[in-house]
């Protein structure tokens, strides 16, 4: 239904408060002319995953709870979004103490079972008393070992059991995947990069797309195989206006030829097939036209000869319900017609006794009606049943009236009815024949509902590079560089609208540029620009055109982050600790063929201990593990590695001092911030002034401190001569790698002013 925009949350409260989940749809498209205007669903909220603080009570947690029980061990697992408390807890033998105390402590606002914990829960004393949430029970596929155990190394980590004494408690552990796979599925999918890239016209064509998106591809031939295809549609506005037209007519063959093969077709269903059987000639026609398509238009069989057989045999007004009949359409069967016709032809018949029994009686209001329960009778009225002929028997009596049935009223209505019981077994017996027919079918309709589905994400691909203004990527076993020229976010961008995106290059390789060392303070830009390139990779290995102006992409077979992106969820161990596992998996399984994008590490630690492990981390990378790597951090001590350790480059988030305010610049160049503006940014954020300027003073005496000890933490030269090389090395490198060609004025300048700087610091 639709209500008020602006007072939505009083509707939604009140349908969060009886327990429902509220969907909440958008309008997606602007209104045109003679077009329904595109609406999606992108929230679903439930009474545990609200997340708007109009709608919480703020004295206390919002709690939803998942519960799993199996057989005399129960596990319990809850957690409180807005805040990122999780807690387990595990018993064994007599559980219902447990359940029942947990309950009445949290006040969870939704509870998720699996049925054995559900039908527990509704037994419980507690519940039948108190004033707790209906259970919701929860898919049997949830609470699977593997997928919970799949769902809590993605969040944590692969040691997670013992890390969380999770070892002997695994109906703990299950009852945690669950909950984790719950909140991801409420999750919204709007504003994602497969929401972003996802303008398939079919459902088929949809699940492809995420098929596709869920499996990158590790070969150059197949991927520019999909990229010339992708890039002819691109070139190609008519032949894909075309392919659009043809896809928004065709329904989901996949499922459809499911049905067939699981017997449980229904006329209506093929109805929407012989639609889209009917548009396929239109596609193969527009498909024949691109060579490159060819392959894809010869696994669509044309299915003339089905198609004419759903259109003589499926009636246009047939319905889901087979019981009642009618779905088999006129002129396919005579027999059928024949018994159809009785039924029509009884209406004149009885018409004709009526009148005859009338003439007969001489009673003139006599009449012949029918109902269900009681077939077809004489009805009179009962001042005139002193003139009932011997041969009337008398069948019920009404209020005001006597009803008969005779001997030849009797012979029409087994007429009737045996005709009518037989047109339906003759149609159930027509469609199975049907069904039977379909299933020499399936095989070739599940070829051509794959084609077809591949058909339409090549199309939407082609549509969103077109609308997006993405270009071709350059990728190939002989790339071995990541280049990118104007390099975009791609969600970002589109939620900027109007505003202008910031684009930014990218140079990384195996040997020289495989370690970017990125500075500059908070909410400059630095985790866009990074995803950005780890998006833009990820983009290329679909086979999907990149939001850049050039993009050369070395194969790559994995993208490592530690980005901060499962940390909402903190199982009650301390972030470092994720954090730190998190490094280790990277730094255990990542490979010179991978991208990794690692964003403060060491900043959940003392600072000397993070920018140790931070230090320590770099030094790995570059001696051990030469892999692509982009490096963001505080630590501006770090930038003292370029020129000290293979393939290390420093570069920064480009801002503007001006008046003691910050502007951020978004802009990425050669280089390390000589500061981190936290000072500044906690301006903007409206701390005190007092707290600032003490702040100030603090920082200077620091810093003092800092350079001092700062030369003599590498500890691989002497001090004196350490500081001309690295000034020298840091300066000459910085230099060699800038393109005059592609350098603005402003960044010329905010070049030769942290050159300046940093030969007046060292001096």
């Amino acid at each position: 239904c639709g209500v008020p925009y602006h007072a939505c949350n009083s509707y939604i409260q009140k349908l969060l408060a009886k327990g429902y989940k509220v969907a909440i749809c958008e309008q997606m498209s602007e209104p045109k002319a003679g077009k329904m205007v595109e609406r999606e669903v992108i929230r679903v909220i439930t009474p545990g995953t609200i997340t708007q603080e109009l709608m919480l009570d703020n004295t206390k947690n919002n709690y939803i709870l998942c519960a799993y029980k199996n057989g005399d061990t129960l596990g319990l697992s809850y957690t409180d979004i807005t805040t990122g408390l999780f807690e387990v807890e595990y018993k064994e033998g007599e559980v219902a103490q447990l359940f029942s105390d947990t309950i009445c402590r949290i006040c969870p606002s939704e509870v998720i079972a699996n049925e054995e914990a559900a039908q527990m829960y509704e037994n419980l004393p507690v519940y039948k008393l108190g004033s707790f949430p209906k259970v919701e029970r929860y898919y049997d596929w949830a609470f699977g070992w593997e997928r919970c155990d799949g769902n809590l190394r993605k969040q944590f980590m692969d040691n997670y059991l013992k890390v969380y004494e999770l070892e002997d408690k695994k109906a703990a552990a299950i009852s945690a995947g669950a909950l984790i796979e719950y909140s991801i599925r409420e999750r919204k999918k709007h504003g994602s990069l497969l929401w972003l890239l996802d303008k398939t016209k079919t459902s088929m064509g949809a699940r492809k797309f995420r098929y596709i998106f869920d499996h990158p591809l590790q070969s150059s031939q197949k991927i520019n195989e999909r990229l010339d295809r992708v890039e002819y549609l691109y070139k190609n506005v008519v032949i894909r206006d075309q392919l659009t037209d043809c896809l928004a007519n065709i329904s989901d063959i996949e499922r459809l030829a499911g049905k067939v093969a699981y017997g449980n077709i229904d006329p209506q269903d093929l109805l929407s097939m012989k639609r889209s059987l009917k548009t396929i000639p239109s596609l193969k026609k527009v498909l024949s036209q691109v060579e490159c398509l060819k392959p894809l238009n010869d696994k669509i069989s044309g299915f003339e000869e089905l198609t004419k057989l759903l259109s003589d045999a499926i009636s246009p007004d047939a319905s889901r319900v087979l019981k009642e009949g009618g779905y088999i359409r006129r002129g396919f069967n005579s027999e059928l017609d024949s018994l159809r016709n009785i039924k029509q032809d009884a209406e004149e018949w009885i018409r004709q006794l009526e009148e005859e029994e009338r003439e007969k009686t001489g009673i003139k209001n006599l009449k012949i009606v029918s109902n269900r329960v009681y077939g077809y009778y004489i009805e009179v009225n009962k001042k005139d049943s002193d003139r009932i002929p011997l041969s009337y028997r008398r069948k019920q009596t009404v209020a005001n009236n006597e009803r008969y049935i005779t001997e030849d009223l009797k012979i029409l209505e087994d007429r009737i009815a045996g005709a009518d019981e037989k047109a339906i077994k003759l149609e159930a017996i027509i469609f199975d024949q049907l069904k039977n027919h379909l299933l020499t079918e399936v095989d070739e309709l599940m070829q051509t509902a794959d084609a077809i589905s591949d058909v339409d994400v090549l199309n939407a691909m082609a549509n969103v590079a077109r609308m997006y203004n993405f270009v071709r990527p350059t990728i190939s076993d002989e790339v071995e560089e990541i280049e990118i020229v104007g390099g975009r976010h791609p969600v970002v961008e589109y939620f900027l609208k109007n505003s202008t995106f910031i684009a930014n290059d990218t140079f990384l390789n195996s040997k020289d540029d495989r370690i970017m060392i990125i500075t500059g303070p908070n909410m400059a830009g630095k985790s866009t620009y990074m995803r950005q390139v780890a998006l833009i990779t990820f983009m290329a290995h679909i086979g999907c055109f990149v939001p850049a102006k050039e993009a050369k992409i070395a194969i790559t077979d994995r993208i490592f982050t530690r980005v901060g992106a499962s940390d909402d969820l903190a199982f009650g161990q301390s972030t470092f600790m994720v954090e730190m596992s998190e490094v280790a998996t990277i730094l255990a399984n990542a490979t010179p063929k991978s991208l990794i994008v690692l964003d403060e590490i060491g900043r959940g630690t003392a600072t000397f201990d993070g920018l140790s492990i931070a230090w320590s981390v770099v030094e790995y990378l570059s001696k051990k593990l030469p892999a692509k790597t982009l490096f963001a951090t505080h630590y501006h001590e770090l930038t003292g590695l370029e020129g000290e350790l293979e393939g290390v480059k420093n570069y920064k988030i480009l801002v503007k001092e001006m008046d003691d305010e910050v502007v951020f610049l978004r802009k990425i160049a050669r280089g390390g911030a000589n500061k981190s503006f936290g000072i500044e940014v906690a301006r903007l954020a409206g701390l005190p002034t007092t707290v600032l300027t003490r702040a100030k003073e603090i920082l200077r005496q620091l810093e003092s401190f800092n350079k001092q000890i700062d030369v003599k933490l590498l500890g691989l030269q002497p001090v004196e001569k350490r500081n001309d090389d690295k000034l020298m090395k840091q300066v000459f490198g910085i230099i060699k790698d800038v393109d005059p060609n592609r350098l603005s004025p402003m960044a010329a300048f905010e070049l030769l002013v942290d050159l300046s700087n940093k030969i007046k610091e060292e001096k």
